[in-house]
């Protein structure tokens, strides 16, 4: 999956600002994808120029024209091949479990330490996935698979399933790191 196709599943549901889109990733899509506006700024002016958006520019809240993304049918076209492609999974890089599997050469207290700091963050992303699950379960279209909120909180599922199992292995290596520590 490239940025171009996240821009356009966002873009696709209504138009944006490079704004908007910065804010809906660090939102509603932080467990999925997530982009610097450096990042996002380029490809949005590379998608307009491959036809794949169009681009409508008024004035700004700043010295700075607003300009705001529609999904073109180039850019819907786009949207449907990818959808239907193949899946491709990318291979896990997960610097927490490297250093689960490097635990031999860490000091057993240090790292516990890291890993509470890790469940801290866990329990912060979980409370902001609840605001963001009655949020998107308020709209009452989660079951509707033609409206973007259907699949919103699909997505949302997936990353609280995956946040609440890796907090519980969080707080295990918590536990047994803890547990080899007083044995030392």
């Amino acid at each position: 999956m490239r940025l171009r196709h996240v821009l356009l599943v966002l873009i696709a549901e209504r138009p944006h600002t490079g704004y908007d889109v910065t804010q809906r990733m660090q939102k509603t899509m932080s467990m999925i994808w997530s982009a610097h506006h450096s990042q996002i700024y380029p490809e949005l002016a590379a998608m307009e120029a491959d036809g794949l958006l169009t681009c409508e520019a008024g004035a700004g809240p700043g010295p700075r024209e607003k300009k705001t993304y529609t999904v073109t049918e180039a850019g819907r076209h786009e949207l449907r091949i990818w959808l239907g492609s193949p899946y491709q999974p990318r291979a896990p890089k997960d610097e927490l479990v490297l250093r689960a599997f490097a635990a031999a050469s860490a000091d057993p207290a240090e790292l516990a330490a890291v890993y509470e700091e890790e469940t801290r963050q866990i329990e912060g992303r979980l409370a902001r996935y609840a605001t963001i699950r009655a949020e998107v379960e308020e709209s009452g279209h989660t079951d509707d698979p033609t409206r973007p909120e259907f699949g919103h909180l699909l997505s949302l599922l997936h990353g609280i399933a995956v946040a609440e199992a890796r907090l519980v292995w969080c707080r295990d290596t918590v536990r047994r790191l803890r547990a080899a520590d007083l044995v030392r």
